[in-house]
């Protein structure tokens, strides 16, 4: 590719991709995580935070990907 072709792509900002806007969903997922951790901390509960975390995290990238496969496109924020 020539480097006109390459500088006309679009940039995608990775935050916008990985973290989710839902400004709400973070208090329910980190009030209830925190507030249990100072309660009763455990190893276990610990691994249960870290998977709810990393479900949390994986919802919006995941969403788009099935957005822009139903659509039949591939956009390069896939």
């Amino acid at each position: 590719m020539t480097s006109q072709a390459q500088q006309a792509k679009p940039q995608v900002k990775l935050k916008t991709i990985a973290l989710p806007a839902q400004h709400g969903g973070w208090g329910f997922l980190l009030e209830p995580i925190l507030l249990g951790m100072l309660l009763a901390v455990s190893w276990a509960g610990l691994g249960v935070s870290i998977a709810a975390l990393g479900a949390f995290l994986t919802h919006q990238p995941l969403k788009i990907l099935v957005k822009d496969r139903r659509k039949g496109k591939r956009y390069t924020r896939t």
